[in-house]
């Protein structure tokens, strides 16, 4: 499979930002498997919605002014 990255919310809206994206937002996402597990994760992860496993970033390229 190669080298895997994982990258935090952070990095990824640093990078965006250097590449000239405007970020609207962060949509976490995701749940975890397992009876107990699932109980538990559900309630916290309703108190900290960043603890989910996925993450998308909202990001938009403003238009550039015609010149």
């Amino acid at each position: 499979m190669g080298h895997v990255r994982e990258y935090t919310p952070i990095e990824i809206i640093d990078f965006l930002k250097k590449i000239g994206f405007a970020v609207d937002g962060i949509i976490y996402r995701g749940c975890y498997s397992g009876s107990r597990a699932l109980t538990v994760a559900h309630y916290i992860t309703r108190i900290w919605p960043q603890l989910k496993p996925f993450f998308s970033v909202v990001a938009r390229k403003p238009l550039q002014q015609a010149e």
